[in-house]
């Protein structure tokens, strides 16, 4: 009997540290259980397999000497059967409390005594050093609440796995049991390829920062050369206030070079239509003619009027034709000279708006100034969190990353929601978190675009700045001078502040790209505190 425990005891601690079905559920008892009745949903074998064993085990301990008194012994032995298994699961439970006891208090004696020598690095350089040699980016977990919490999860990482035991029984062992640990002064410790975040405020990530977002861009294109690395400086409250200010300044001479543009668009559409109509006009004019030349000629009885009524038949099918064209045309740049005349409006209109509020339309907590300058806001919210951080730390180094001088999007639209688009798809695939915070709209809008448009296409764009290929792209994808008619929308979303006015830009760009209607929840960034993460 005390073996079959042993075997069965030894064979549950195996499935909880090898398993994990129930690591979202905090008590530690309904942790293991959970674990151990997902393990045998998912493996009903091996779970009929050790009744039958046990059953058997049971049935010929009695030494029946007839077939009838074997089957009756084997089925009467399901009571013992389970009783053995609850028993050896509790006993499974003790193990594993006795283990994560023992260490975590060895590895507190281990930290407190030589910390680097056992695998825990918490000074920057090393860290940086050796992030740079194993060149894949390191997982992210961020600690900011107490010590015991500190030790508990530098054993799970070294652990080396994300099993029920790391991630919920190791979490059960009361603090007051653990060996006090202080947290490195640094703020930051690797441990294999984890990086722990204990302290926010005292993390150096001016020196960390670059190396960290090279080789997040780098894992999620990995086929790409990617640049490293740049300068990483943090700003404080009154850096990021004058940034806003600067960013706010900025943006009014982009609106002036976007009424600029539109205005000799409208220039030139006007020039258009002008040249059009007399063009429609002097064709009438001659039609006239020769149907006067033809009058004239059958009045005086002529001998070439067969030549005329021709020449008059084939002139009047050839203006009708080219009517229809020009006719399509002018109203096609009537349409594009309306449009722009409401846009030229719209952004005198928006000029006035940034004007008077230097935060009427925060998108960003950073700023990339070329050609290797990157600069982070250090924001102070309880909702903004490291994860926030990085994904503003990514959506800069992108800016780096692609920046090619002499080469740009003639539309901010597209340099800011790829950007933003590729950097939520590398936080999500590094750290697993999902963010909201910039350009919410436009990464609506980009989103609806990759359904249509591989990803790996518009990374190809985006890198090069190719300008050409962009336009070219959308206008095989939804239509002849789909860029040309709606490049105006496009540059409004990027200095729109009011809400009514982004969504029925917005909603009219979905609508051509065949997307759901956005509703004013779609308008808010938010930070990833606050973002569902399933």
């Amino acid at each position: 009997m005390p073996i079959v425990i042993l075997l069965t005891t030894t064979g549950f601690l195996i499935i909880e540290l090898t398993s994990n079905f129930s690591d979202k559920i905090t008590n530690p008892i309904f942790s293991y259980f959970l674990t151990l009745l997902g393990f045998f949903v998912e493996n009903p074998v091996i779970l009929i397999t050790i009744l039958l064993c046990l059953n058997f085990y049971f049935a010929v301990s009695t030494s029946p000497r007839r077939l009838n008194d074997f089957l009756g012994s084997f089925f009467g032995s399901t009571t013992k059967t389970i009783q053995i298994l609850l028993l050896s699961s509790l006993i499974s439970y003790v193990f594993l409390l006795i283990f994560a006891f023992i260490q975590l208090n060895f590895l507190a004696i281990l930290i407190n005594n030589n910390a680097s020598a056992n695998g825990v690095l918490s000074n920057s350089k090393s860290i940086i050093s050796t992030l740079k040699n194993n060149n894949f980016a390191p997982k992210l977990r961020i600690i900011t609440d107490d010590s015991e919490n500190y030790i508990t999860e530098v054993a799970a990482e070294s652990a080396g796995t994300t099993s029920s035991y790391a991630t919920s029984i190791l979490h059960s062992v009361p603090p007051f049991l653990i060996i006090p640990v202080s947290k490195p002064q640094t703020g930051i410790v690797l441990i294999d390829n984890t990086l722990i975040i204990t302290d926010p405020q005292k993390a150096n990530f001016e020196q960390i920062s670059p190396v960290l977002a090279y080789l997040f861009v780098k894992e999620y294109f990995a086929t790409r050369t990617i640049k490293s690395y740049p300068k990483i400086a943090i700003m404080d409250a009154l850096e990021y206030s004058k940034f806003r200010k600067d960013d706010a300044a900025d943006k009014q001479k982009k609106i002036d070079q976007e009424v600029a543009k539109i205005t000799t668009d409208i220039a030139s559409e006007s020039a258009l239509i002008d040249s059009d109509q007399n063009t429609l006009l002097n064709t009438a004019n001659s039609i006239v003619i020769e149907r006067s030349q033809y009058k004239k000629c059958l009045s005086t009885n002529g001998k070439n009027c067969p030549e005329l009524k021709i020449k008059l038949n084939s002139d009047v099918d050839q203006a009708t034709s080219s009517a229809e064209v020009l006719n399509n045309e002018i109203t096609g740049q009537k349409i594009l000279l309306e449009n722009n005349t409401f846009y030229k409006n719209y952004y005198n209109v928006q000029k006035k708006v940034v004007s008077i509020s230097s935060l009427s339309i925060p998108h960003e907590f950073g700023v990339f100034i070329p050609e290797n300058q990157i600069k982070i806001a250090k924001i102070y919210s309880d909702n903004y969190t490291p994860y926030d951080f990085m994904e503003t730390l990514v959506h800069e180094y992108l800016h780096y990353a692609s920046y090619a001088k002499g080469h740009v999007f003639a539309s901010t639209f597209f340099e800011e929601g790829l950007t933003e688009y590729f950097a939520r798809q590398i936080t999500n695939f590094n750290l697993g978190i999902k963010t909201n915070l910039g350009y919410p709209v436009q990464v609506s809008i980009i989103s609806e675009i990759t359904k249509s448009i591989p990803e790996t296409e518009l990374a190809d764009i985006y890198f090069t700045k190719d300008e050409a290929r962009l336009e070219s792209t959308l206008d095989r994808v939804y239509g002849d001078n789909f860029y040309k008619n709606n490049e105006a929308l496009f540059g409004a979303l990027q200095y729109t502040s009011e809400k009514e006015q982004v969504l029925k830009i917005a909603n009219q760009l979905m609508a051509k790209i065949n997307g759901p209607k956005l509703t004013g929840r779609d308008l808010e960034g938010t930070f990833s505190s606050d973002v569902s993460q399933n």
